[in-house]
């Protein structure tokens, strides 16, 4: 009878007062908390919004990981049992849940301040009508499939910290899949495959991939009408006529400029199209071609020639679509072999700072950083002060794509970045590593990481390189160690063993070997 009494309500049944909250607070060190329904907050929580801070993760995320975590405290908080009690079977439920019952009803944003009264949820009945113009669905009653995959991933993540520190339950009650969990995934994988994604939890939903949308034609030409200037009708048209992305459109536009002011000033046109042939774009890019521009660069600037021809045949500002017979520029993938920096001219580098100075400290902090651990410019950018575990020698990167790596720390390149925040770092709020010199002081950017190993190997007598060159030069002197390719690629962290495989074109002594001999015809 006690155990009929305990037995949570049916989930048919059951209702999620919206209790608790989730507040933000001005406090750097512990942005938001999750309070309970007394408004006390959970210390569950709170210890683990903090290891998602010093794992770098922004406030952004951590109030997206908390409101994960409002919604799975206030279900525990309805069926009356204590989150480090909670089993796979609440867990089940949890997710169930999520997939039949209806959203709470909330204000909208924007009528937060008035006293206008939530809008009522979309009625169930039928599917939900999508938007006329931009074809996105309309809401609906339920939790998206993309809502309720993140929200597994957290509360696995959650419960997984908790496990570790020993604060939790004995077992995960958001388990990955049997099949993951009883063999480890991608065993037998190829390494020069692409890695696959294995972050499948026992109750994440599966995700369908979404169609693009697309606006009809008649609502197009509507937004085309509407258009108040001449420049607006211009990108939009240059924009639907190319398919390029808004950042490309910028470069397309630029390249367009550069074509049509030299034609209208050799011909007199003041737009530049009248007339416009065949042999004068093959005479542009001869001129192009001429001025020593790199392959790629070609190839940037014939993208950008047939853009623009296309949409002046399209708006039939031409009569021919010229865009059709410019020549491609040559170029194949992985032809380039990685230009060498010799590990002399790397140690010039460094014994060509001056460690009596401010700037010098810091320079050899930067470029330690960059030839000793192969970090990119934008990564030693981004370092902060906490990214330095100093008690236990660690470095944690935030690299591309947001991942977070824990690399040991050489004691060379501890020591000079700790003489640089000792002696010479400025004393500002700033939590970045790496200032400016010149007051105001501000972080450091990639750019200006590259503009200093430029300007250091000046002052040492070298040719200028960029950053990302001493990268390389880590990598092929570890290769001419005797190091191999997969311990290379965990040193620079890429999970492609392809991207790193491209060293083993300046093995010079490997190569040798496999070459054919030469055939003499006698």
């Amino acid at each position: 009878m006690a155990n009929e009494e305990n037995k949570p309500p049916p989930l048919a049944s059951l209702v999620i007062p919206q209790v608790g909250g989730l507040r933000q607070t001005d406090d750097p060190w512990e942005p938001f908390h999750l309070l309970d329904p007394d408004g006390v907050v959970v210390p569950a929580v709170s210890e683990y919004l903090k290891d998602l801070q010093a794992a770098g993760r922004r406030a952004a995320t951590q109030r997206s990981y908390g409101m994960d975590l409002l919604r799975w405290f206030r279900f525990l908080w309805a069926i009356g049992v204590p989150w480090n009690q909670a089993t796979r079977i609440e867990a089940r439920d949890f997710s169930r849940w999520l997939q039949i019952a209806d959203k709470p009803v909330r204000p909208h944003w924007r009528s937060r301040d008035r006293d206008d009264p939530p809008s009522p949820p979309i009625a169930a009945a039928g599917p939900a009508t999508p938007n006329a113009v931009t074809g996105k669905p309309a809401r609906g009653r339920a939790y998206g499939a993309a809502t309720r995959a993140h929200s597994e991933s957290v509360l696995r993540h959650f419960y997984e910290f908790h496990l570790e520190v020993g604060t939790g339950p004995m077992v995960n009650p958001f388990p990955l899949t049997r099949d993951r969990a009883n063999g480890r995934p991608g065993a037998h994988r190829n390494p020069m495959d692409p890695p696959e994604d294995h972050r499948s939890g026992l109750f994440r939903p599966r995700l369908v991939r979404r169609v693009p949308r697309n606006i009809p034609d008649d609502r197009f030409n509507e937004l085309f009408a509407g258009l108040s200037c001449h420049r607006d009708r211009a990108l939009v048209a240059f924009w639907i006529s190319t398919g390029v992305r808004a950042a490309e459109l910028l470069g397309a536009t630029r390249g367009a400029r550069l074509f049509l002011a030299g034609r209208a000033r050799s011909a007199g046109d003041p737009t530049g199209v009248e007339g416009l042939s065949e042999e004068e774009v093959s005479a542009f890019l001869l001129a192009e071609a001429s001025r020593g521009l790199s392959s790629k660069s070609l190839q940037g600037r014939v993208a950008e020639l047939r853009s623009l021809l296309r949409f002046l045949y399209l708006q039939a500002l031409i009569a021919t679509p010229l865009g059709e017979g410019v020549p491609p520029v040559p170029g194949w993938k992985d032809t380039a072999v990685p230009r060498r920096l010799a590990a002399t001219e790397v140690q010039a580098l460094l014994d060509s700072c001056d460690r009596a100075t401010v700037t010098g400290k810091r320079d050899l902090a930067v470029l330690l950083l960059l030839a000793r651990m192969g970090l990119r410019a934008a990564e030693v950018a981004g370092l902060e002060l906490e990214s330095f575990h100093w008690r236990v020698g660690e470095l944690v990167v935030r690299g591309k794509g947001g991942r977070c790596d824990q690399m040991p720390l050489p004691g060379e390149v501890g020591e000079a970045v700790a003489a640089y925040l000792v002696e010479a770092r400025p004393r500002v709020e700033s939590r970045t590593v790496f200032l400016t010199l010149v007051a105001p002081p501000r972080p450091m950017t990639h750019t200006t990481v590259g503009q200093m190993v430029w300007r250091q190997c000046r002052i040492a007598g070298l040719e200028p390189v960029r950053a990302h060159r001493l990268r390389h030069a880590l990598a092929t002197e570890l290769l001419s160690q005797g190091v191999r390719l997969p311990e290379i690629a965990q040193m620079l962290r890429q999970r492609d063993l392809a991207t790193t495989a491209i060293y083993a074109k300046v093995d010079y002594p490997a190569l040798r070997g496999l070459a054919l001999p030469w055939l003499v015809v006698r």
